[in-house]
Order: structure tokens, then C-alpha cells, then sequence
């Protein structure tokens, strides 16, 4: 089963971005960070992908919450269209977190694989309803309230 684990970081300035760290790795699988800051700037065990010129996808696209999203939800199509890749299941997760190199990731796997959806989810470690998580998006500064109205 080919596995692949995707996140993305898109923001204005390195600085006040969120910074992923250094992970160990399961070497059966890919690691990939989508984003359009400069891949130098990054110490951390994800690939660096940058995407920030990829007019096809991203031309009309100015919000880096709204790129964010991108990866998150058309990941697939990027692996397959433009890197050429093809993948039995694809984990995303948010950038500040790391995939546990010790968790057999294949037997999640075989569950999404046999689902009716194709996915499954689990509930964010720091909130429990999407109210909590627009306080906390609000909180950080992720958006603005007039862009979350």
C-alpha cells in the first residue's frame, strides 16, 4: 500500500508562520509540505513543496487561508497531475503536528480504503465544535472576523 502524508503552511512572512519541526519518518512512507514561502527557510523532516507559482491552481487564489485549504482538500489532484504520483491513501495533517513514525498508518489505511466515503476524521486535539474552533482561529489571528463572517 503506497502511503503519503501531505500539510500545508502558506503565509506572508516566515517569521510569524507557524513552524513545523523535525519528525522521525517511517521510510515506506512520503512526506509533503505545500507552501509558498521560500523552502530555505524550513529545518523540519516534511519535503518542501512549493506551490506559490503554480498559476493552474493558484492564479486567482490571494487568501493563504483559502491556499491552505488546497492542499488539504485537492491534495490528490496535485500528487497525480503535476508530481506524477500516485498514492492507495493520503493523511493530511495540520503543520504543527507530525505523523507518529510508530503507528501502523496501513491498517488506517485499509479502513478508508473499505469505506463507504473514502475518508475518516478525527475530532481536532484542541477543540470540540466548530465554535471552539473559530474562537481559536479568531484567537490567533489566523482570519479576520470580517473574513469569517
Amino acid at each position: 500500500m503506497e502511503v503519503c502524508f501531505v500539510t500545508s503552511l502558506f503565509s506572508d512572512n516566515y517569521k510569524i508562520s507557524d513552524k513545523p519541526i523535525k519528525f522521525k519518518k517511517n521510510e515506506d512512507y512520503d512526506y509533503y509540505l505545500f507552501t509558498n514561502l521560500d523552502k530555505n527557510k524550513f529545518d523540519t523532516s516534511w519535503e518542501i513543496v512549493n506551490i506559490f507559482n503554480d498559476e493552474k491552481n493558484f492564479s486567482n487564489i490571494k487568501h493563504n487561508v483559502i491556499r491552505s485549504r488546497y492542499p488539504k482538500f485537492m491534495f490528490w489532484q496535485y500528487l497525480k497531475e503535476v508530481m506524477k504520483k500516485k498514492y492507495d491513501v493520503v493523511f493530511y495533517c495540520d503543520c504543527i503536528l507530525y505523523p507518529n513514525s510508530d503507528v501502523n498508518w496501513k491498517k488506517y489505511g485499509d479502513i478508508i480504503l473499505k469505506s463507504e466515503s473514502g475518508i475518516i476524521q478525527s475530532l481536532h486535539f484542541l477543540n470540540n465544535t466548530p465554535y471552539d474552533e473559530c474562537d481559536f482561529i479568531f484567537k490567533e489571528r489566523k482570519e479576520t472576523e470580517e473574513d469569517m463572517i
